[in-house]
């Protein structure tokens, strides 16, 4: 077995480009009896290490011969790029060597493993702590120069030139990549031997379909626009009215303020901002709504956080919440005291307490909405994120932008549609409960009890039967009312999914109590108190053995030099994850991150298992119900992806059937697997499975006041 690094240069990638045109590759090797002078016949070979740039057409003779060789071990810093340029520019045959080459194992990115090798270590993802520069410094002790001044940006100026013409400089930018990719890896080694090789093959993946893109209906989006307005100055208007934000005293406020007094201002004594606030009061007293008449003007609007605080403050006091305050800090000469919080976090607790408060948090939700997502993908028919598959916990991150959290008001996510809405419809499958099954297979596996893998076989709602227990009522009885539509059983219902995914990760009471009430949960309309959260954990408690489960955490405290870890083996696999147990105030900040880890990460693993396979029928499978399937996106358990309408049903069903095998190899004690598609126009959390009269999947579609709307 031999190494050879490999890097490509290209064209500068942009919004609309994800994977530009390779004008060249490097390639470096120590191995110097396999590879001949025809494909090496350029450069010396210092410390024993062989080096060569080939263009495009040379390097896919070299490429092809590698990929082909069982021997031979590709070395890429960013192997994900790197090789979805190789299948962009050489085609379908490159592309299927490409995924045989990962199947073998026989592909490493260093710069994905050194994120392992830091999971397993210290837990720590510093995205500046994995460039190829600093794991240079970091293994071999040198420094590599990635100035602007050099070719890196460049090398589309050198494509109608020979190697043998190029610049000195260009040439040993690229070379040197190469060399010190393949020096890293040497001394850097493999994070988790097999899994590792699983992690970096997904990623390619990854990277394949997310230069696909995602189409954006513009006519929506510009639909998107006017209601999102609407409330933005519905909240400004709330804002101004409870004295949340101001404007800075000016001569032009004031000279507008006067427009609506019949004072005469040239005997009003003080400061400027004195003479505002006294007219202020007045028009305020002559029944005139400064606050709606603010909202016609130019005048610049800022938090008022004096106010804010204060109401904060009296809200905490009011209904016996703790207040939160800043760490303070500063220096000798100008510390700054800690001040009430007003961080959002902070604030969703505190919603449905009063209006004012309610509005900053609903401004701030519209406003990120209109900015990060609308303002965004204007004028953008294809969106492009990346998907991160290095998760401390495991599960895959989507960033630039982040596509899994979009929030559901204003029907955001439904500017997302097919890339052929002729020919396709949107496709959303994902499992039931998958959380919940990776759980119950953790828990048995490790001698915590089997009650819940017992009610996952037995095919119980497993949120029914938490409910059930919070209400003291036998499940059959529950399943009864809850078919029934019964309020009581619906709202306890709510309340236990909460309470299965949150106290699963060891959650606590308040933190239970805050994002139930962030999801809308209510017991007889009121959101759920503190004392309310506990008797629903303690319900999840005896429904599950999950105490011995936590338990299990305290044993797992390992001291390192860097500090407390919790020291977590994946289920599955050899992957261990470091999850730092103490914060800098000494609080145990890793406890619910190292209880989330098991059962997170190997869901996560599933939906990399379905990926992988996904694509191989996909691209290389003889199976015709595969043949143009799209996948667009993968949210935490939820494919979405673009289905040909002539075998919709059929091709649903058969990715499905991919998803569910999935679960069922990876979680030999779950017998009864359920992944259920929906058929959509465009994305829609909502939807769900609609049959016709054949028992056939149809497009599930938007409802708004009782009228069908695409």
């Amino acid at each position: 077995m031999y190494s050879v690094s490999v890097d490509t240069e290209t064209f500068l990638f942009n919004e609309n480009c994800q994977i530009p045109r390779l004008v060249c590759a490097s390639f470096a090797t120590r191995e110097m009896g396999i590879l001949t002078d025809l494909y090496f016949p350029l450069f010396e070979k210092p410390d024993g290490i062989l080096k060569s740039i080939l263009k495009s057409e040379e390097s896919l003779i070299l490429l092809k011969k590698l990929l082909l060789d069982d021997n031979c071990f590709l070395v890429l810093h960013n192997a994900k790029y790197d090789m979805c340029v190789f299948a962009v520019e050489y085609g379908f045959e490159i592309a299927k060597l490409i995924m045989q080459k990962y199947e073998k194992h026989l592909i490493i990115c260093t710069y994905l493993n050194e994120k392992y090798i830091r999971i397993g270590t210290d837990g720590l993802t510093h995205a500046k702590e994995f460039s190829l520069a600093f794991l240079d410094s970091k293994y071999c002790g040198n420094i590599m120069n990635k100035g602007e001044d050099t070719y890196r940006t460049r090398y589309s100026e050198l494509i109608h030139l020979p190697i043998s013409e190029w610049p000195k400089d260009a040439v040993d930018y690229v070379i040197g990549d190469a060399v010190e990719t393949l020096k890293v890896f040497e001394k850097q080694g493999l994070a988790n031997n097999v899994d590792i090789f699983n992690q970096c093959h997904t990623d390619w993946l990854c990277g394949m379909m997310t230069n696909m893109g995602c189409n954006i209906d513009q006519d929506f989006l510009l639909e998107r626009y006017e209601p999102l307005q609407n409330l933005i100055d519905e909240h400004e208007y709330t804002l101004r009215k409870f004295g949340f934000k101001k404007t800075k005293p000016s001569r032009d406020y004031f000279q507008w303020l006067k427009g609506f007094s019949e004072v005469n201002t040239d005997a009003l004594k003080g400061k400027l901002a004195e003479k505002c606030g006294y007219l202020e009061a007045m028009i305020a007293n002559a029944g005139i709504d400064l606050a709606l008449e603010s909202l016609k003007t130019d005048f610049e609007y800022t938090q008022n956080k004096a106010n804010v605080r204060l109401t904060i403050e009296n809200v905490c006091k009011r209904i016996g919440v703790p207040v939160m305050y800043t760490a303070g800090g500063g220096d000798e000469e100008k510390p700054k005291e800690p001040q009430v919080s007003t961080k959002t976090e902070f604030l969703q607790e505190l919603e449905g307490e009063d209006e004012g408060l309610d509005a900053l948090i609903e401004l701030g939700n519209s406003v990120m909405v209109k900015g990060t997502f609308l303002d965004n993908w204007k004028d953008k028919p294809l969106i492009h994120c990346n998907l991160d598959m290095a998760a401390v916990t495991g599960r895959i991150i989507c960033s630039k932008p982040n596509l899994t959290n979009i929030p559901r008001k204003g029907r955001i996510r439904g500017c997302i549609i097919p890339l052929n809405p002729e020919t396709h419809y949107l496709c959303s499958i994902d499992w039931s409960q998958v959380e919940l099954m990776t759980l119950g297979q953790v828990l048995y596996s490790t001698g915590c009890g089997s009650e819940m893998i017992d009610a996952i076989n037995a095919d119980l709602d497993l949120h029914c039967l938490t409910g059930a227990n919070m209400m003291g009522i036998p499940y059959e009885r529950f399943l009864e009312l809850k078919n029934k539509k019964n309020r009581d059983v619906l709202e306890q219902r709510a309340l236990a999914k909460v309470t299965n995914f949150g106290g699963g990760g060891g959650m606590g009471a308040k933190k239970l109590a805050a994002t139930a009430k962030k999801q809308g949960v209510k017991i007889n309309g009121k959101f759920i108190s503190e004392e309310q959260a506990r008797e629903a954990l303690n319900a999840l408690k005896k429904t599950f053995p999950l105490q011995r489960y936590f338990n299990n955490r305290k044993s797992e405290i390992v001291h390192t030099e860097l500090g407390q870890y919790y020291r977590c083996e994946q289920f599955g696999t050899d992957r261990v994850r470091m999850i730092s147990a103490v914060d800098w105030k000494g609080d145990n900040a890793g406890y619910c991150a190292a209880n989330n880890t098991y059962f997170q990460g190997l869901a996560s693993d599933i939906l990399k298992l379905s990926i992988r396979r996904m694509f191989k029928e996909i691209w290389f499978g003889n199976n015709p119900l595969f043949l143009d399937v799209q996948p667009y996106l993968f949210v935490h358990d939820e494919a979405i992806l673009g289905i040909p309408k002539a075998t919709a049903h059929e091709s649903a069903y058969a990715v499905s059937a991919i998803m569910i095998q999935a679960v069922k190899d990876m979680l030999p004690d779950i017998k009864i697997v359920k992944a259920e598609p929906a058929l959509m126009l465009r994305w829609e959390k909502e939807a769900e499975a609609v049959f016709d009269s054949n028992k056939k999947l149809i497009p599930w579609v938007y409802e708004i006041h009782g009228k069908k709307t695409a």
